[in-house]
């Protein structure tokens, strides 16, 4: 039986498992400071923010949605955050808090999408530049910095493997239990394959809908307060860089459809070590930040083509 899942496993994702492996092994033979046991913690430490939001991801992509606000509420909840602190909130009701901003403005977006039928891209487009002016409204475009250091402990640490990688592995393995081993995770993919259908089946389309945004912004909270202990600081422009670009590039690269009806969480964590190892291994050989965005866009080219020819394989034996 183990053998036979490990089999499946390694024809489903040789593509991006076989893409990792060539990069690994190609920035391992150019650097000898590649390959140390301090980069590839590094490598996990910078993987955890990311693989949060990209399992997030998968379950809004499984809908047949998209979410184009994750950098901006990770932004905001940060600055909520930050202020809240400032002002001798005790910390455990600030994160409550913080959570609750988060899964607040994941639920308008998905009842915004399913009250009015509307397009997932435009709506959380239209609350990307909502929550990101508030943002730099309410922090006058400055980061907030001096953090409570108990919060910098709990989400970050000082040990040798941080807090966030422990976070960023009970994230995927609650994700993959939930999307294999529950009805939950049935109804979504449901709904990304057929909609129409999964309504006459009895499917509760706009409560699914909703709850499915509503965790995406749970799981971006989550994922600010670690970006927050790692900064010692709050930034109104936290996740507009790449965060969320690369939250949605790791599901397809690991092989969700953005037309819906999948659930690869595995997939979508090997496209956030891909990303997180090219951006790193380009850091250590001394490349240009601005060359970054270059690279990456290429690998995410091939690693689909090479996922895409893997799955035409399978429907083939």
């Amino acid at each position: 039986m183990n053998r036979g899942f490990f089999v499946r496993t390694l024809r489903e994702y040789w593509g991006v498992l076989a893409t990792l492996i060539l990069i690994n092994i190609f920035f391992a033979v150019i650097s000898p400071y590649y390959f140390t046991p301090y980069n590839l913690i590094n490598i996990m430490d910078h993987s955890a923010i990311t693989m949060i939001l990209a399992i997030g991801m998968v379950l809004v992509i499984a809908t047949g949605g998209i979410d184009l606000s994750t950098g901006a509420t990770l932004s905001f909840v940060g600055i909520i955050t930050a202020i809240l602190f400032k002002a001798s909130i005790p910390i455990f009701l600030v994160l409550i808090i913080g959570l609750g901003i988060g899964g607040l403005i994941g639920a308008a977006n998905g009842l915004i999408i399913s009250k009015f039928r509307l397009q997932p891209f435009i709506v959380t487009l239209a609350m990307l530049s909502i929550i990101h002016g508030l943002s730099l409204v309410l922090s006058g475009g400055h980061p907030i910095i001096g953090l409570p250091g108990i919060f910098i402990n709990i989400f970050s640490g000082h040990r040798i493997i941080r807090n966030s990688i422990f976070i960023g592995l009970i994230v995927f393995l609650l994700g993959s239990f939930i999307v294999n081993k529950t009805r939950y995770g049935l109804y979504i993919r449901s709904i990304g394959g057929n909609e129409e259908c999964a309504y006459l089946c009895g499917i509760k389309i706009k409560r699914i809908k909703v709850a499915t945004y509503c965790i995406q912004g749970l799981l971006v909270a989550l994922g600010s307060f670690i970006f927050m202990s790692i900064m010692d600081a709050a930034e109104p422009n936290a996740g507009m860089q790449t965060v969320w670009m690369e939250a949605i590039a790791a599901p397809i690269i690991g092989g969700n459809n953005l037309d819906g009806g999948k659930t690869n969480i595995l997939g979508a964590v090997i496209g956030v070590f891909i990303l997180s190892s090219v951006r790193i291994g380009l850091n250590i050989l001394g490349i240009q930040p601005w060359y970054h965005q270059l690279f990456i866009g290429l690998i995410i080219i091939v690693a689909v083509i090479a996922n895409t020819i893997g799955h035409k394989k399978i429907e083939q034996m």
